[in-house]
Formats: structure tokens, C-alpha cells, sequence
């Protein structure tokens, strides 16, 4: 039998609405030498009789049913049943963005002899309404530059990082089918941030890897899927056990400063997310085991180290003047951190804070209220804690309707990031007075 090339792995969970596009975009591949391994997850809708109907007339479809473990298990036991030269997987309520992605993989694995390749995403949203609360997968999985070849996926990851273009997705990778065995590489047993534990692992372990900027895969935001449901006290345990995770496989794998910052970084994320619980899942983590409190708490110890000494945002000072009191716009990440910088010095005055989402978002210390209510608080500046242009636009716009004086709206998006500001604005103004 001629060799199979490619092995795409999808696990399928109630996705009876999105699955029939996800594998239509992979009998469209103009590239024949792959095999689709489908691993159903216990699904209690059609999904299953989707599956089965696509099997008929489908030679390269494969499928196979488990009860419900979650999509690392799934993912694990169609790592097993793979008889490709190389691995990929492709979530089931995603899609592959054009008929020559798999071509453009096998090409790239077969002449540069890779372990891994890493490639970009392209982003679709379900409706307008899950866009406007969701626009940080747009930053996040914005076209980025390739980064090329290097000798090993701990090269190529230390410079994602320096870049900030790391995205801990497994959907994003190839690997070569025998380096995953030999290292024995899985995905633990997690419904939430397995993803980050395996991928930091392939980079780590691999060889020859590659960095193309091409955005290949379709990643859909909907609202039924894992990653935009809202947090509970589980998902953070599951969270807190990524962390100790990571923090293991680093360990074992070979530590440097830069990784120990990427995981202070990922701590903190985690911290935040925690944080931006409703109070009444946060009481939940009374029932912690002992192991699992104390982790928590020497992981809110250790985090707090780096917290003051580099903020993921900087909170653009010269916006104001001293003792305006501020409105933040916005209760994500960005939000976050300019309200815990506000808090910590008195240069300006935080008045409150405002999200779409209303009292549903969360930022520590601070009521989170809706837009509408702008025009009822008492503020001398509106800060808009977004980073994309387009996005800002749309957001003074909207609020101009509400009757907010423009004049108090403050932007600076493309100076949040300390590495931008520092290096595309500060930096320069220095030099310009010399």
C-alpha cells in the first residue's frame, strides 16, 4: 500500500451543526496521500450519524467512538491509530482555509525534514454580537511574519517568544509521526489548556523545526465551544494543573530565564482568570485539596514577583494629566493590568470601569459596569483598553451615539505592549533629541 504522508486528527464532541463544513474542507484538499482519523467523544446529538453517513462513500475517513473523556484523550487515541508520516489535527467546528493546505504541509515537512511546523490562523466569528466580546482572537491570531528554519524547536520557540508569537495550539502544528513516538509526546488529561502542556513539549523535545507566517488553518468562535464558554472553578483547576505541568516539563526538559518568564507570564494569565471568577465560583476553591491550595497560593506568591516589574501592558501615562480621574474601557486582559497599575500608583485616578459584557466581566477591586452608564459617572478621561485600530474606531463611534464628549476619549493602542512602546516610540524620541 503507498505510504500515507499525512494523518489529520480531529476529535468530535456534539458538533453536529459545524462538522459536515470542517470535513468538506478536507475532501477539497487537492492533496491525496493523507488519512482523516475522526475520535468521537461520547456525542449525544447526530454527530455520530454524520460520521457514519461521510464513512460510506469516504475511504479516507476513519472513525472511532470512546465515551466522553474530553479532546486530549480523543486526541491521544487517534495519535495511536495514525499511520501517517506526519501528524496534524484539525478541530472539529474548524476548518482549513483553502484546498492547498495539506499540499503546502507535506511540501514543507518533506524538504526541510522537519519535527515540526508551526503555521498561522485565520479568524471567523459566529455572529457580530460574539466578534465585539471576543475581538481578542483577532490580535491573537493576527498574520504574523515567518520566523523560518532552525535547528531545533527550543530555538525556534525562544524566538516566537521574543517575537510574542507563540500560540500554544496544537491545531497549529505538524510533527513527524516518529519523533512523537519517540519522545512519547501526549496530551494530558485535561479539558482545558492541554493544548499549552503539548505544545510546549513538542517545542522543546523536536528537532529541525519551521515557522511559516501562512495562515492555514480557519479557526470558528462560537459560542457553545470550550474555549468561549465561561470560566468555573473547574476550568481553573484544570488550569492550575497545566501550570504545574508546564513548570514540570520545563524542568525536565532544561530551564532558561526566558522560559521562566514565558511561564510567570502564564501564571499570571491564570491568576487573572481566577480573579475575574464570580464570587460565588471563587468560594468553591475552599474544597481545593490541600496539594491543590497550597500550589494556588505559592503560584500567586511567585507571580506577584513579576508582576510590578513588567506588566504584559503599559498603562500609557502621558495620556493624562496628573489627577484626571479615568474610566477604563474594556475588562480584558489590557483592561486588567492598566486598572492593577492605576491601583498601585496615585499619578491619576481610577473612577470606575466599563464593558460590554457589563457586571459579567470582572476586574479585581472594581464594579464593572455597562456603557450606557457613562452617562451617569462622574470622569475626567475614557481610556480604551484595546489594542487594534479598527476595533478602537468602532468603539468611539459607538460611544459617540451615547453622547460621550470625543474629547475625553484616550487611545494609544499601538504603545500597550512595552516591547512596541518602548522600542517603536520611546526609543526613537530619545534619539530624535540627541
Amino acid at each position: 500500500m503507498k505510504e500515507i504522508l499525512l494523518s489529520v486528527i480531529i476529535p468530535t464532541y456534539n458538533v453536529e451543526k459545524y462538522l459536515p463544513a470542517c470535513l468538506d474542507s478536507l475532501k477539497e484538499q487537492d492533496f491525496q496521500s493523507y488519512e482523516v482519523i475522526c475520535i468521537d467523544d461520547g456525542s449525544t446529538d447526530k454527530t455520530v450519524g454524520i460520521l457514519e453517513s461521510y464513512a460510506k462513500d469516504w475511504e479516507k475517513l476513519n472513525f472511532h467512538s470512546q465515551p466522553h473523556k474530553g479532546p486530549g484523550a480523543a486526541r491521544n487515541l487517534g495519535l495511536a491509530r495514525a499511520r501517517g508520516k506526519y501528524v496534524l489535527f484539525l478541530d472539529s467546528d474548524d476548518e482549513f482555509s483553502d484546498s492547498g493546505v495539506l499540499s503546502c504541509i507535506a511540501s514543507e515537512m518533506e524538504a526541510g525534514q522537519l519535527d515540526l511546523l508551526n503555521f498561522g490562523a485565520k479568524v471567523e466569528f459566529a455572529d457580530e454580537e460574539l466578534k465585539k466580546s471576543r475581538y481578542r482572537e483577532e490580535q491573537r491570531y493576527k498574520e504574523r511574519e515567518s520566523a523560518g528554519l532552525y535547528p531545533t524547536g527550543r530555538e525556534l520557540l525562544h524566538e516566537l517568544l521574543k517575537r510574542e508569537a507563540f500560540l500554544g495550539s496544537a491545531c497549529l502544528l505538524s510533527l513527524r509521526k516518529a519523533y512523537v513516538e519517540e519522545v512519547g509526546l501526549k496530551f494530558p488529561s485535561l479539558c482545558h489548556s492541554e493544548d499549552e502542556v503539548f505544545c510546549l513539549r513538542a517545542f522543546l523535545g523536536a528537532g529541525r523545526s519551521k515557522h511559516t507566517g501562512q495562515r492555514l488553518y480557519l479557526r470558528r468562535v462560537r459560542q457553545e465551544s470550550l474555549t468561549t464558554r465561561p470560566d468555573d472553578i473547574e476550568a481553573f483547576r484544570e488550569r492550575l494543573k497545566a501550570v504545574w505541568l508546564l513548570q514540570e516539563t520545563v524542568d525536565t526538559l532544561g530551564s532558561a530565564p526566558w522560559l521562566e518568564n514565558y511561564l510567570a507570564k502564564y501564571m499570571q494569565d491564570v491568576g487573572r482568570r481566577f480573579a475575574g471568577l464570580p464570587s460565588e465560583e471563587q468560594a468553591k476553591a475552599e474544597s481545593f485539596s490541600i496539594w491543590e491550595a497550597g500550589f494556588f497560593r505559592l503560584m500567586q506568591l511567585c507571580a506577584k514577583f513579576f508582576t510590578r516589574a513588567q506588566a504584559a501592558y503599559i498603562f500609557p501615562w502621558h495620556l493624562f494629566k496628573k489627577g484626571e480621574r479615568v474610566v477604563i474601557y474594556g475588562a480584558g486582559n489590557v483592561g486588567k493590568d492598566f486598572a492593577r497599575q492605576l491601583q498601585e500608583y496615585d499619578y491619576v485616578k481610577l473612577a470606575g470601569a466599563v464593558d460590554r459584557t457589563g457586571p459579567k466581566a470582572s476586574i479585581p477591586g472594581v464594579e464593572v459596569r455597562y456603557p450606557r452608564d457613562l452617562q451617569t459617572m462622574d470622569y475626567d478621561a475614557l481610556l480604551l483598553s484595546v489594542q487594534d485600530k479598527k476595533l478602537a474606531d468602532s468603539i468611539k463611534a459607538d460611544l459617540q451615539k451615547l453622547g460621550i464628549d470625543e474629547a475625553k476619549i484616550r487611545w494609544d493602542g499601538p504603545h500597550y505592549l512595552q516591547k512596541d512602546f518602548y522600542e517603536d516610540y520611546y526609543f526613537p524620541k530619545i534619539s530624535e533629541r540627541k
